[in-house]
């Protein structure tokens, strides 16, 4: 579960930047762009993680997971990918296809044409996912 635990850290990180913020009142750069990673992290999902409270018995509402993620808990648990942190090199590679996607707009059949850059990026991404999955 290390993304749940990078997570849990950068949340705690967060509150000591909204301190040196608020109470202080001298917040260094460094804090303030904590705040923000802190707070998209708080604020999006973390199927993992949240999964987790229910192994905890922290949480019991198994439905309110199954309508935000619209899968079991249990099968989130269960992936073998689950518990583990992504390939070296996917992250970066399916954010190398999300930005050149929102650089331009691209034609329906985008896949059929090898040599555009979104063809590339989208191939690479998926290449490693399926010699590491």
């Amino acid at each position: 579960m290390q993304a749940s635990s990078d997570a849990f850290f950068t949340v705690r990180d967060r509150l000591m930047s909204t301190y040196c913020r608020d109470v202080l009142r001298q917040p260094t750069p460094r804090d303030l762009e904590v705040i923000k990673l802190g707070n998209a992290t708080a604020h999006h999902g973390d199927p993992v993680g949240n999964a987790t409270l229910f192994e905890r018995g922290i949480r019991a509402d198994e439905m309110t997971y199954l309508s935000l993620y619209g899968i079991s808990r249990r099968k989130v648990l269960h992936h073998p990918n689950a518990r583990h942190p992504p390939a070296p090199g996917l992250r970066q590679a399916f954010d190398t296809f999300v930005s050149t996607f929102n650089d331009g707009e691209w034609p329906e059949n985008y896949l059929d044409n090898p040599e555009m850059a979104l063809s590339r990026a989208y191939a690479q991404s998926w290449k490693i996912w399926r010699e590491t999955g």
